[in-house]
């Protein structure tokens, strides 16, 4: 299947990238559900399509990586970790990040961890979905000359603009999260936050800044919902 998708990057080019107008996307459109129509077998393995990895980036391009995630997601599917983190690193466009972070989300099977992650949210080392984990622990990291540093290590002399860059990195991720909205990303938000490492401060006013100009009440909802609740004075 891996290479009827790189046979088929032309076909998915014309239906998914709105540059070539309406007209062109739905004609194409109409075409691909007509031939899957035929053949109930391609549309469960277009769905699964879990034999892509890192090396497979060139395919399709960004609009085509926007539709496969979207088929694959109204399957309740989505690629492996290792392809949605390479989507995530290599791509300039936030709006394919936030698909990729709305398919993790989506199809996150955090039932047991909902239960009560108002009350104490699960730390981002031990967050039970894999990819998640891994973009939250890489957020909170910051890069020294020589070594990761982190709270653990705060007596070493941290780069102010390193601080900086992870924290710009984790409001990145916290901002695409809050975008996407559901249970899920919610509990990783909230996670996120309640992290302690040294940019986890200004991290949490970067936030709370977000929902300043709201009236009182919609405020302290937002951030009773985040565990923000000390941020303003709450």
């Amino acid at each position: 299947m891996k290479g009827f998708l790189g046979l088929a990057s032309d076909f998915i080019e014309k239906m998914a990238n709105p540059a070539y107008g309406t007209q062109v996307n739905e004609s194409y459109g109409l075409r691909l559900a007509q031939l899957l129509d035929q053949d109930r077998e391609a549309v469960g393995e277009l769905a699964h399509m879990s034999e892509l990895d890192a090396g497979d980036l060139s395919l399709l391009t960004t609009d085509g990586w926007l539709w496969l995630l979207g088929w694959m997601k109204s399957h309740g599917t989505r690629p492996s970790d290792d392809l949605l983190h390479s989507l995530f690193d290599n791509s300039n466009s936030l709006v394919l990040r936030l698909h990729v972070v709305e398919a993790v989300t989506t199809t996150a099977d955090l039932k047991r961890t909902k239960e009560g992650w108002r009350e104490s949210p699960p730390n981002v080392r031990e967050f039970p979905e894999s990819w998640l984990r891994t973009r939250m622990e890489k957020s909170v990291i910051i890069s020294g000359p020589e070594t990761r540093i982190e709270r653990g290590e705060a007596a070493l002399q941290l780069d102010p603009e390193n601080v900086q860059a992870a924290v710009a990195e984790s409001f990145e991720l916290a901002m695409l999260l809050l975008q996407v909205g559901n249970e899920s990303a919610m509990l990783a938000l909230r996670s996120l936050l309640a992290h302690p490492w040294n940019g986890a401060e200004l991290l949490r006013a970067h936030i709370a800044q977000l929902f300043s100009g709201l009236d009182e009440e919609t405020r302290r909802n937002w951030y009773l919902a985040l565990g923000l609740e000390d941020s303003d004075g709450a």
